[in-house]
C-alpha cells in the first residue's frame, strides 16, 4: 500500500513522526508532497472558513496519483455541512485534515509552548491516522481507545489513543490485503 501525505502551504511541525506512525498503523510506504495554498472556490468569506467537501474535490488532481490513499495536511480552518467546524473530512480514498482547530494556538497565548507543541504533534498524528482510516473503508469505532472513535471536540481528541484498536487493525488488514 501506498499513502501519499500532501502538505499544503506552510508547513506542519515534526511531520517526519507522523510519517512513521502512518506507515507503521497501516503497512505502508509513506511519501510527501508539498503544495502551494491554491486559489481556491472553497474559501467562504462570510464564515471564515473553507468548505471541506469543495476543497477536497479541488485538491485532489493537484497530486501525483502513484497513491492508493492521499492525506491533504492544511492550516485552514475548515467546516462542512452544517457543522461549526471539522478537524477533518474524508472522500472515497482522499482526507483532509485542519491543523487550525488542533494547535492550542489558535484558541489564544500558551503557557507553555514546548507542552503546547506536544499536544499539537499528538493531536495532528490522531486526526491524520482517523481520517485515513475513513479514506481505508474503516467506520467510527466504540473503543475509546481507538483512533477511529468519533470526536467532536478537543476534549475528546486528547482522550483517546494514538493507534487502531485490534478490530480496527483487522479490518485495514482485510481491505489492504
Amino acid at each position: 500500500m501506498r499513502i501519499l501525505v500532501a502538505l499544503i502551504g506552510r508547513t506542519m511541525p515534526g511531520f517526519h513522526p507522523l510519517l512513521d506512525l502512518i506507515g507503521k498503523e497501516f503497512g505502508a510506504t509513506v511519501t510527501t508532497e508539498f503544495l502551494d495554498m491554491p486559489i481556491t472556490r472553497s474559501f467562504r468569506s462570510q464564515r471564515g472558513q473553507y468548505d471541506a467537501e469543495v476543497f477536497l474535490k479541488e485538491l485532489a488532481p493537484m497530486v501525483s496519483h502513484h497513491a492508493d490513499m492521499t492525506a491533504f495536511i492544511t492550516r485552514e480552518d475548515l467546516f462542512a455541512g452544517g457543522l461549526n467546524f471539522v478537524f477533518g473530512l474524508a472522500s472515497g480514498r482522499n482526507c483532509i485534515v485542519s491543523l487550525a482547530r488542533l494547535d492550542p494556538r489558535f484558541y489564544g497565548p500558551v503557557s507553555s509552548p514546548a507542552k503546547a507543541n506536544a499536544i499539537f504533534k499528538e493531536r495532528i498524528q490522531k486526526e491524520t491516522l482517523h481520517e485515513l482510516g475513513h479514506t481505508s473503508g474503516l467506520g467510527h469505532c466504540d473503543d475509546k481507545n481507538c483512533v477511529m472513535s468519533f470526536s467532536n471536540s478537543l476534549e475528546e481528541v486528547d482522550a483517546k489513543g494514538r493507534a487502531f484498536c485490534e478490530r480496527c487493525k483487522k479490518e485495514i488488514k482485510t481491505k489492504s490485503g
